[in-house]
């Protein structure tokens, strides 16, 4: 399996993946858009392809969590591969908050490193765009 921590802002996102045993496969930052984060995640595309593992993307809850949650979703069926990006509970991820030494880069090592844990992590729960356009209005 290869796992994603991405540290997820407005504009953009600082992301760093590892394989099962941890090796760096990639990590930076890039623009909140299907073509960049296309470009950060083609490396990961043809590794998926050609081994057959799955991607796991962890990301906390923030403003937009969910739109980046869509689109990485989009782009793994797009991609015809097994992608699952997952929004995590920010409040219950308390490593990440009372961490003394904060950063985009720190962060998203650290989501990376809880989803390599096989811990059961505190996934929020992420309504379908039906039942999104329902609470909407």
């Amino acid at each position: 399996m290869i796992h994603v921590g991405t540290d997820v802002h407005v504009r953009n996102s600082v992301l760093n993946a590892k394989d099962q045993d941890g090796q760096v496969l990639a990590r930076g930052r890039c623009g909140n858009t299907m073509l960049e984060l296309g470009a950060f995640f083609a490396p990961l595309e043809r590794r998926a392809k050609s081994t057959g593992e799955t991607i796991r993307v962890v990301m906390e809850s923030t403003t937009n969590a969910r739109a980046i949650q869509r689109l990485l979703t989009q782009y793994g069926r797009e991609a015809g591969i097994d992608l699952t990006a997952e929004v995590l509970h920010a409040r219950k991820l308390r490593v990440i908050a009372e961490s003394v030494n904060k950063c985009d880069r720190v962060d998203a090592n650290i989501l990376t490193e809880l989803s390599r844990s096989n811990l059961q992590l505190p996934v929020c729960y992420m309504p379908d765009d039906e039942e999104f356009a329902l609470r909407e209005h």
